[in-house]
């Protein structure tokens, strides 16, 4: 599960939610790329904090995708991205670059 919140959102009742169903959390940021606008992703080793579960902190969106990836392969467990729309959002994106290059 790779998981971001925007600074100052509840995100406790979210991880205690959804950790029976997660094998490995990574917690990561996000970036806007909206012009004007300045969205801040709550620090990752907080949210770590949080968990019972095993997790690896991974500040970069796209890497932590890459380590998902890995994983599921590894264990054939699906790949969940939540926690943030941005967080969505930009991992959306990588994916569909991959699919035009």
């Amino acid at each position: 599960c790779i998981l971001a919140v925007k600074k100052g959102k509840s995100y406790s009742q979210l991880i205690r939610m959804i950790e029976p169903y997660v094998h490995e959390f990574i917690f990561t940021a996000f970036t806007s790329d909206i012009p004007d606008t300045v969205y801040t992703a709550a620090d990752p080793q907080i949210l770590a904090n949080a968990t019972r579960r095993q997790y690896r902190v991974v500040p970069s969106p796209k890497r932590a995708l890459s380590e998902a990836k890995t994983v599921s392969r590894k264990t054939g467990f699906p790949v969940l991205v939540t926690g943030s729309l941005y967080l969505v959002g930009e991992i959306r994106s990588f994916l569909k670059q991959r699919r035009i290059h």
